[in-house]
């Protein structure tokens, strides 16, 4: 082998470094990029997966919720009706002594005096 030989030898290898380095660094910004894609693609769809979750909780929360409402309106009615029954077995013929002391202090905070207050409020 000659020397001119020898220096297209070096002279072509230095041009395939050059042209593999050129293409080297044109696929680098491309790989970075393809790379960014994919890591924004992977948070989009984990960021999608967790609100789908938290949508499920929701839910779930929102029906445990409404059949509580459910289940104190049945009970508040149920009270409700026991009151109704219980005042409804109350004779009003002759009230309680509750009832009559509170009537006798109204009486008297309207002014009215001793002598003219009901024989049960005298006492």
């Amino acid at each position: 082998m000659n020397i001119s030989d020898a220096i297209s030898a070096v002279a072509g290898a230095k041009q395939a470094i050059i042209t593999g380095l050129a293409v080297a660094g044109l696929c680098l910004p491309i790989g970075y990029c393809s790379g960014v894609q994919a890591e924004k693609a992977r948070r989009d769809a984990a960021q999608a997966l967790a609100n789908v979750q938290a949508m499920q909780v929701a839910e779930q929360a929102g029906e445990a919720a409404a059949e509580d409402r459910v289940k104190d309106a049945l009970a508040a009615e149920q009270i409700r009706q026991e009151l109704i029954h219980a005042i409804s077995e109350v004779s009003d013929a002759q009230p309680d002594a509750v009832r009559v002391a509170l009537g006798c202090e109204r009486l008297r905070k309207q002014g009215a005096g001793e002598a003219d207050l009901p024989e049960v409020c005298r006492h």
